[in-house]
């Protein structure tokens, strides 16, 4: 049973408040939300609190915009605070506290932060900066550590500008072995003329352990043309004692070819030593469209650590901008996208995803190709598919539409997936439809291809009949069979009468005979339905629906989850 209750309101002119709270219960656990946002002169508030118990541990299929978050808090109860405060445009302030405690396994997560900034002058800006992080397991404090810094940057015009940091670390887990440390950091920009512009940054930690680091940072971009730029960074790391000091240069060039395509490539050097270091390369073309081709972009990346590993990243996108013609075939329309990763010689990962369709009169026509690999043994993964249409204008009396698609694994077991659909149109009264899925594909991410397909073969015929504005009749036959035994066979006779179908707020009444084949066991229910939905006004929604389950034989015993009277009701409100 899932529960969701929602507020949204004006205050005054710009303010805005919004409650919501959501409840979930099944038979193994619960989980809770219940927040608060107000937004007003200034200030943002919101508040949070979120709960999960520990034995629900599939929250995350529940049907909410936050289940990745509250997969992730399965046993903890948690209480998050966000606030702003900008009284002008000189002074901002801003908060954030997040607690999450699991009682079951005495642990406590905390987090803080604190920011806040001052325009002294129309050239000078003053911020600061406070955090902390508390992890604690049965009373001891695991990790504990806060984060300060203040800074002070000043425009001096055409004498550049100055920024002057001061920043400081304290660590006093139990499990952290890490030095405090403090840092202080002096950056100086100038614009020499312009095209052209210089960045020097020094700084200097001081470890309370006795050693320290400096770091040099050096970087002179400038724009050559209005086509062509390119940028120079130096970078040098001192570290005391045995620590391995670091040389880092990166090169930067870009050339803009117009039309929104721009040639970008940069090298990145760390050196540790003559044979200890690592290197970047990435070249990348934006996209941009040209010549009747819409290019969403292009990209390669190296990877590189000395004496010891390599990988590459590729990845391009390519269609066409609009359809076109050749000779008797029309709407012609195609892409090509590819994504991969190479680890040395070995395939990490390659996508390739590419697709054509055209027409020929009414008669529409496409093809798909999509493949990945298998990294375990590098062998491909293909998804092929055919699809006919025999109008795409949808106004020819019969019509058929076809699918028909061929999966193969790297194990080279091959599976079929057909989607066919037919309609007939005997007259302006009535309509006759059929559709046959067999194997169809849920996105699924994690595995081969993106999806897998479900055991399910299903067929359906239907006839919608409307002679009259105010009553509308559709009948139905459904067919759904798995190879799972445990739910082998669905079979639903359905006939449905719409009353004041004219109308914006009308009435179903429903009647199906369902048959099930569970474990060998078959059972048959007869199901009678009602439900109603009013027109949408536009401070008000109203829908309500109510079904009965009537069993003629075979009625599932010691089953939680059954029941024979099923009742939704959705009401909503804007005052």
């Amino acid at each position: 049973n899932k529960t969701d209750i929602g507020l949204d309101t004006t205050l005054g002119k710009n303010g805005v408040l919004k409650f919501n709270m959501m409840r979930a219960d099944q038979p193994s656990g619960g989980a809770f939300r219940q927040r608060l946002d107000l937004s007003v002169a200034g200030i943002n508030f919101s508040y949070a609190r979120r709960g999960v118990d520990q034995s629900f541990t599939d929250v995350g299929q529940l049907v909410d915009p936050e289940r990745g978050l509250l997969q992730s808090l399965i046993g903890f109860d948690q209480s998050e605070l966000v606030a702003s405060y900008k009284p002008n445009d000189a002074l901002s302030f801003g908060y954030r506290q997040a607690n999450a405690i699991n009682s079951i396994y005495d642990e406590m997560r905390g987090f803080s932060q604190f920011t806040a900034s001052m325009k002294l002058s129309p050239m000078t800006l003053l911020a600061y900066e406070s955090t902390s992080e508390m992890v604690a397991q049965e009373g001891m404090n695991t990790i504990d550590s806060q984060y300060t810094s203040m800074s002070l940057q000043q425009n001096m015009g055409n004498a550049g500008t100055v920024m002057v940091r001061q920043e400081q670390q304290k660590f006093s887990g139990v499990d952290q072995n890490l030095p405090d440390a403090q840092k202080q950091t002096v950056a100086y920009e100038k614009q020499l003329n312009k095209s052209t512009t210089f960045r020097t940054e020094q700084s200097e930690t001081k470890f309370d352990d006795g050693t320290r680091t400096t770091e040099s940072k050096n970087k002179l971009s400038t724009k050559l043309s209005d086509r062509f730029g390119v940028s120079v960074e130096d970078q040098q790391v001192r570290r005391d004692g045995d620590q391995a000091d670091e040389l880092r240069r990166n090169y930067g060039i870009w050339v803009d070819f117009g039309s929104g395509i721009r040639l970008d490539y940069g090298y990145n050097r760390d050196a540790r030593s003559e044979t200890q270091g690592t290197m970047n390369t990435n070249v990348g073309l934006s996209g941009g469209k040209f010549a009747g081709l819409n290019f969403g972009g292009a990209s390669y990346k190296t990877n590189r650590w000395d004496s010891q590993h390599q990988n590459y990243f590729g990845n391009v996108s390519l269609a066409n901008e609009k359809p076109f013609a050749v000779g008797g075939v029309s709407d012609i329309n195609f892409y090509y996208r590819t994504d991969t990763q190479r680890d040395f010689l070995a395939w990490q990962k390659e996508l390739i995803d590419m697709g054509f369709s055209g027409a020929v009169g009414t008669v529409g026509f496409g093809w798909t190709y999509s493949s990945q690999v298998n990294n375990a043994d590098g062998v491909r993964a293909i998804d092929r598919a055919f699809l006919l249409t025999t109008d795409k204008t949808g106004k020819a009396q019969f019509q058929a539409s076809l699918k028909y698609g061929i999966r193969t694994m790297p194990t080279d077991d091959t599976m079929f997936i057909r989607d066919y659909g037919l309609s007939y149109r005997a007259n302006q009264f009535l309509t006759i439809e059929h559709k046959l899925l067999t194997n169809p594909l849920q996105q699924r991410g994690g595995i081969l291809l993106g999806s897998a397909p479900l055991d399910e073969r299903t067929s359906s015929w239907s006839a919608k009949y409307q002679n009259d504005a105010k009553l509308k009749f559709d009948l139905s036959w459904n067919e759904i069979k798995r190879d799972n035994t445990r739910d082998e066979l669905r079979r639903e006779a359905r006939f449905n009468a719409t009353l004041f179908a004219d109308q914006p707020s009308p009435v179903q009444l429903t009647y199906s005979l369902q048959q099930f084949l569970r474990n060998g066991d078959m059972s048959l229910a007869h199901s009678y339905g009602l439900s109603y939905t009013q027109r949408s006004g536009p401070n008000q929604a109203l829908s309500f629906s109510l079904e009965h389950l009537q069993w003629g034989q075979g009625r599932p015993e010691n089953n939680p989850f059954l029941r024979d009277w099923k009742m939704r009701f959705d009401y909503s409100v804007r005052f």
